[in-house]
Protein backbone atom coordinates (compact mmCIF):
# COMPACT_ATOMS: atom_id res chain seq x y z
CA UNK A 1 0.00 0.00 0.00
CA UNK A 2 1.03 3.58 -0.58
CA UNK A 3 1.09 5.14 2.93
CA UNK A 4 0.81 8.65 1.54
CA UNK A 5 -2.58 8.11 -0.06
CA UNK A 6 -3.98 5.32 2.15
CA UNK A 7 -6.80 6.61 4.34
CA UNK A 8 -6.38 5.98 8.04
CA UNK A 9 -8.84 4.11 10.25
CA UNK A 10 -8.35 6.24 13.36
CA UNK A 11 -6.68 9.54 14.20
CA UNK A 12 -5.72 11.49 17.31
CA UNK A 13 -4.51 15.03 17.79
CA UNK A 14 -2.95 17.09 20.54
CA UNK A 15 -2.67 20.88 20.64
CA UNK A 16 0.32 22.66 22.12
CA UNK A 17 1.31 26.25 22.87
CA UNK A 18 4.71 27.69 23.57
CA UNK A 19 7.49 29.38 21.57
CA UNK A 20 5.45 28.14 18.63
CA UNK A 21 1.97 26.65 18.70
CA UNK A 22 0.19 24.02 16.71
CA UNK A 23 -1.19 20.52 16.55
CA UNK A 24 0.45 17.12 16.30
CA UNK A 25 -1.61 14.30 14.82
CA UNK A 26 -1.18 10.57 14.50
CA UNK A 27 -3.11 8.39 12.06
CA UNK A 28 -3.00 4.64 11.77
CA UNK A 29 -4.76 1.50 10.65
CA UNK A 30 -6.77 -0.71 13.01
CA UNK A 31 -4.36 -3.69 12.75
CA UNK A 32 -1.41 -1.50 13.80
CA UNK A 33 -3.42 0.04 16.63
CA UNK A 34 -4.45 -3.38 17.92
CA UNK A 35 -0.84 -4.60 17.97
CA UNK A 36 0.43 -1.37 19.51
CA UNK A 37 -2.19 -1.54 22.26
CA UNK A 38 -1.45 -5.18 23.05
CA UNK A 39 2.28 -4.39 23.25
CA UNK A 40 1.72 -1.37 25.50
CA UNK A 41 -0.51 -3.37 27.84
CA UNK A 42 1.71 -6.44 27.76
CA UNK A 43 -1.23 -8.57 26.73
CA UNK A 44 0.53 -10.31 23.83
CA UNK A 45 -2.07 -11.06 21.20
CA UNK A 46 -4.97 -10.76 23.64
CA UNK A 47 -8.08 -8.79 22.85
CA UNK A 48 -8.23 -5.15 23.90
CA UNK A 49 -11.24 -2.86 24.21
CA UNK A 50 -12.02 0.20 22.09
CA UNK A 51 -11.25 2.37 25.12
CA UNK A 52 -7.86 0.71 25.61
CA UNK A 53 -7.03 1.23 21.94
CA UNK A 54 -8.05 4.90 22.09
CA UNK A 55 -6.01 5.40 25.27
CA UNK A 56 -2.98 3.71 23.71
CA UNK A 57 -3.14 5.92 20.63
CA UNK A 58 -3.43 9.05 22.77
CA UNK A 59 -0.55 7.94 24.99
CA UNK A 60 1.79 7.25 22.06
CA UNK A 61 0.89 10.68 20.67
CA UNK A 62 1.79 12.24 24.05
CA UNK A 63 5.14 10.44 24.01
CA UNK A 64 5.90 11.55 20.45
CA UNK A 65 4.85 15.14 21.19
CA UNK A 66 6.93 15.25 24.37
CA UNK A 67 9.99 14.14 22.41
CA UNK A 68 9.49 16.19 19.24
CA UNK A 69 8.81 19.63 20.71
CA UNK A 70 12.14 19.95 22.59
CA UNK A 71 13.97 18.81 19.45
CA UNK A 72 12.39 21.69 17.52
CA UNK A 73 12.05 24.39 20.19
CA UNK A 74 15.13 23.58 22.25
CA UNK A 75 15.48 21.85 25.58
CA UNK A 76 14.75 25.04 27.56
CA UNK A 77 11.52 25.80 25.69
CA UNK A 78 8.35 25.41 27.74
CA UNK A 79 5.17 24.11 26.09
CA UNK A 80 1.64 23.73 27.35
CA UNK A 81 0.41 20.45 25.88
CA UNK A 82 -3.33 19.76 25.81
CA UNK A 83 -5.10 16.47 26.25
CA UNK A 84 -5.05 14.28 23.14
CA UNK A 85 -8.37 13.75 21.38
CA UNK A 86 -9.58 11.01 19.05
CA UNK A 87 -11.21 12.14 15.82
CA UNK A 88 -12.58 10.34 12.79
CA UNK A 89 -12.17 12.86 9.98
CA UNK A 90 -9.29 15.15 9.22
CA UNK A 91 -9.97 18.84 9.76
CA UNK A 92 -7.95 21.84 8.61
CA UNK A 93 -5.33 22.32 11.31
CA UNK A 94 -3.03 25.02 9.98
CA UNK A 95 0.18 24.89 8.02
CA UNK A 96 1.63 21.38 7.68
CA UNK A 97 5.24 21.70 8.78
CA UNK A 98 6.32 18.03 8.79
CA UNK A 99 5.03 14.55 8.09
CA UNK A 100 6.47 11.12 8.86
CA UNK A 101 5.27 7.77 7.51
CA UNK A 102 6.08 4.51 9.21
CA UNK A 103 5.41 1.35 7.22
CA UNK A 104 4.68 -1.67 9.37
CA UNK A 105 3.83 -5.29 8.69
CA UNK A 106 0.17 -4.75 9.67
CA UNK A 107 -0.29 -1.34 8.03
CA UNK A 108 1.07 2.14 8.59
CA UNK A 109 1.36 5.01 11.02
CA UNK A 110 1.46 8.65 9.93
CA UNK A 111 2.46 11.58 12.15
CA UNK A 112 1.86 15.18 11.06
CA UNK A 113 2.95 18.45 12.63
CA UNK A 114 0.87 21.55 11.99
CA UNK A 115 2.08 24.94 13.20
CA UNK A 116 0.76 28.46 13.53
CA UNK A 117 3.31 30.90 12.21
CA UNK A 118 6.94 29.96 11.66
CA UNK A 119 9.10 27.42 13.40
CA UNK A 120 12.14 28.73 15.26
CA UNK A 121 15.49 28.70 13.50
CA UNK A 122 17.58 25.62 14.31
CA UNK A 123 20.20 26.33 16.96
Amino acid sequence: EDPVSTPSDIMASVQFKGPFSGVLTIETSFPVLAEMTANMLGSGTGETSKEEKADALKEILNVICGNVLPKIGGTTAVFDIGAPQIFREAAPLGKEAAIAHLLLEGGFCRVKLFVEGDLPEPS
